[in-house]
């Protein structure tokens, strides 16, 4: 029987640093593993996708940070239709929508404070250039839609979850962690 895990938490909490570093641990040990990120289903090209206003641009951007961005039925099909002995999902947004939640055997939260979130994820977005690549417009877009869109939606989404973890321990402990609670099978 397939096991659904979800791993939720805010933007750079370490969900995908989590679910590669699982996946790994789980392939090693003989068990088939599929990963699917929530990002994957985002409505970014829907005309009707939620959008937030960017003050310092004088812009409307494709707002990632509101649940209506993700297409949940087809996340749900593609968690229906894996087969895999683990199916690895993570999104910030996992935890938020029922559909989801009734999909899993395991779901998880990672806790992180909002200045480390912070500094991991301007750190990410000028080395990978998401978000415009500027600090100015990092900035601007995480106060806009980030920050607001994690107390609101992603934060309160953790009462949900099977198990919190603090998403400031080394990868390694989280993976070890989360690796004793999955049954493999034998």
């Amino acid at each position: 029987m397939k096991q659904v895990v979800l791993i939720a938490g805010g933007s750079a909490s370490g969900k995908s640093t989590l679910v590669e570093g699982l996946a790994l641990r789980l392939r090693e040990a003989g068990s088939s593993v599929e990963t699917l990120s929530l990002d994957t289903y985002f409505r970014r090209t829907d005309p009707t996708a939620p959008q937030v206003w960017i003050p310092e641009e004088n812009v409307h951007k494709f707002d990632c940070n509101h649940p209506e961005t993700a297409d949940v039925a087809a996340a749900c099909d593609a968690l229906d239709t894996a087969r895999a002995d683990f199916v690895l999902f993570e999104g910030h947004f996992a935890l938020v929508h029922p559909p989801l939640r009734e999909r899993s055997t395991l779901s998880v939260y990672l806790e992180v404070p909002d200045d480390v979130r912070a500094v991991r994820r301007i750190l990410r977005d000028m080395k990978t250039g998401r978000s415009g690549g500027s600090l100015e417009a990092i900035a601007a877009y995480y106060l806009a839609s980030a920050h607001p869109g994690h107390l609101k939606y992603v934060a309160p989404s953790r009462v949900y979850a099977d198990l919190v973890l603090d998403g400031t321990l080394p990868a390694q402990t989280l993976i070890d962690t989360l690796f004793a609670r999955l049954k493999l099978n034998s």
